[in-house]
């Protein structure tokens, strides 16, 4: 995977609003808070069973809860998150 990082804020179930960056790394979702700093979350590729594009929202289903990201940028960066995680998602399944 490369290096873009993406802009955004989300939202775990019903947690709260973190804001910082998002990237993919080979293996997994990498969401980097900076907004409360200093936590970073990691979401397997082969843990996501479902994303949708849903209005302003990326709605990513993972084994263990529901992952809603927004763009803190243009609407066509989330977009093309989406369709990174998507690819990845299909890739990991694929192996698995």
């Amino acid at each position: 995977m490369t290096g873009t990082s993406y802009a955004m804020a989300w939202r775990e179930d019903t947690g709260p609003r973190v804001v910082g960056k998002v990237e993919l790394a080979d293996d997994a979702v990498v969401l980097e808070a900076t907004v409360p700093p200093g936590s970073e979350q990691r979401v397997p590729f082969g843990q996501i069973v479902d994303t949708a594009l849903l209005g302003g929202v990326l709605r990513v289903d993972h084994e263990v809860g529901v992952l809603l990201i927004r763009t803190l940028d243009a609407g066509g960066a989330l977009r093309e998150l989406a369709e990174r995680i998507e690819t990845a998602v299909a890739s990991a399944h694929a192996r698995s």
